[in-house]
């Protein structure tokens, strides 16, 4: 048991390592990469981009049929079982890539842009990379393999920066981001198809449906719940497309995606890393529950570093990032990052119940929000922008409980009071250096000055930490108590 644990921990570390440092260079990679495009296109082209990507995302859910999280939930998968779920996948994307493709028309005239008719094919071409791709990387997830995947992460990000840039250069315009993106699909998955052969090498096979049932009962909750999730995570870009012109929903997304690039590296950690350690403790519930809490305390103190910065410096992040035509997403920048820190703590919560087989139990949770969420925007939203990301806060603020309740008191009776213990560091975190440095900032910051802009990120880095040694006072003496007595022993 006892080595178990180690091999478990030595596990943990080395997937935090080589993950936190690829996501941290893909998150960076995606912002820059915003960040370059944004001095060439318009908010109208962004806007594009959002209503292309919320196609193209809605279609990945939707052909998966949840065979990631079915083959993740198994210990032990035959060869034979996953080359059908492969095949199987295979077609059903490809499929939908050439019979959306063929439809483009009718997207392009819903949206009255004539553009979408001749962008949206080459945007759905993904899905065929993503065939080959998708189901080999939950392999290397479930081996724990995070050094293949790092490496693959910042080939990929390395590679389609430059190329973004060569386009954006040649006068592609919105083509550049979508070219660019294919490039970094094409890259993570035909990567994927040929690590993963070393586990289940691919050959042509006919489709067992008997065998591949219950794994597609499993998938079959979860693609439920993907689907009505994603649904969930999109109304807004959705509300704002029904309410608002492309404009305005291409600031919002630019807003909405700064905030989310930087969020990633967390979400990366917890998905790729807490996921398969939660299974393999499935059937040992005091200890998944332990080294839940353990695990959420620690990135949800992250979480509230990377959103704090973000609320407080959100005219910086826009300005440097984006440029002065965009200073208006301010505004936009700090509300999404107060709804990031109440969505990323939350995050983690439905990995335990994929863990456990409670995928069920997600797909009630999921319609539950997205009747909740579909209610209160379409309630609220069409007022002004304003409204509309007030009603979103309020919502990430309602589905923190509701999945604390559904997703982990009903299956790991993890107490309410026992869960929220856990948000103390980072919640106090956030509120201290907001509320401490929120007006000061306001009166004496200015982004265009790199010199103030300096002095004020400095002052937050020594009050973050004052905030952290606080929260974590009993850590910090352990770590000073060690410390002293390696010493000691050393002049003794």
């Amino acid at each position: 048991m006892q080595t178990n644990t180690k091999a478990s921990k030595r596990a943990i570390f080395s997937g935090l390592s080589w993950t936190s440092v690829s996501t941290i260079i893909n998150g960076l990679s995606q912002v820059l990469r915003l960040s370059i495009l944004s001095r060439f296109l318009e908010k109208s082209d962004f806007g594009i981009v959002a209503i292309l990507t919320l196609t193209l995302g809605m279609v990945q859910v939707f052909s998966d049929l949840g065979f990631s999280s079915a083959i993740m939930s198994q210990k032990d998968l035959e060869k034979q079982d996953f080359v059908s779920l492969f095949w199987l996948q295979f077609i059903i994307y490809n499929v939908t890539m050439i019979c959306l493709s063929l439809s483009s028309s009718l997207f392009a005239s819903y949206y009255s842009n004539a553009a979408i008719a001749s962008m949206l094919p080459i945007v759905l071409f993904e899905l065929f990379f993503i065939s080959i791709g998708r189901l080999y990387e939950t392999v290397l997830q479930k081996e724990m393999r995070f050094k293949t995947i790092a490496i693959r992460n910042m080939l990929a990000a390395v590679i389609s920066i430059p190329f973004a840039l060569i386009l954006a250069l040649q006068s592609f315009g919105v083509y550049s981001m979508i070219l660019s993106t294919l490039a970094h699909a094409a890259i993570i998955n035909i990567w994927n198809f040929m690590a993963g052969q070393s586990t289940y090498k691919m050959q042509l096979q006919r489709i067992d449906y008997k065998k591949t049932k219950g794994l597609m009962k499993v998938g079959g909750f979860q693609m439920g719940t993907q689907i009505i999730d994603y649904l969930s995570s999109k109304l807004d870009i959705i509300v704002i497309g029904i309410y608002f012109d492309v404009s305005e929903l291409g600031l919002y997304n630019l807003s909405k995606e700064v905030v989310v690039k930087f969020s990633f590296v967390t979400n990366a950690i917890v998905n790729k890393v807490l996921l398969p350690v939660l299974t393999s403790l499935q059937n040992d519930i005091a200890r998944l529950r332990e080294m839940f809490c353990k695990f959420v305390r620690e990135t949800s103190l992250l979480n509230a570093l990377l959103t704090s910065f973000m609320f407080v410096f959100a005219d910086v992040i826009v300005y440097y990032f984006y440029g002065e035509k965009y200073i208006e997403a301010t505004y936009l920048v700090r509300i999404t990052a107060i709804c990031s820190f109440w969505g990323m703590s939350s995050n983690p919560n439905g990995l335990v119940a994929i863990a456990m087989k409670k995928t069920d139990v997600t797909f009630v949770y999921t319609i539950i929000r997205v009747i909740m969420t579909s209610v209160i925007l379409l309630t609220f939203g069409w007022i002004s922008m304003e409204v509309t990301m007030i009603a979103v806060l309020i919502v990430a603020i309602i589905g923190f409980f509701l999945s604390w309740k559904m997703l982990l008191n009903n299956t790991i009776s993890l107490g309410l009071l026992t869960y929220l213990k856990r948000f103390v560091p980072s919640s106090s975190t956030f509120s201290i250096v907001s509320i401490v440095l929120m007006p000061w900032w306001i009166a004496y910051g200015d982004y265009k000055k790199i010199s103030v802009t300096v002095v004020f990120v400095l002052v937050y880095m020594l009050v973050t930490a004052i905030c952290v040694a606080f929260a974590e006072r009993d850590m910090v003496k352990q770590l000073i108590t060690k410390r002293y007595d390696a010493y000691k022993k050393q002049t003794n």
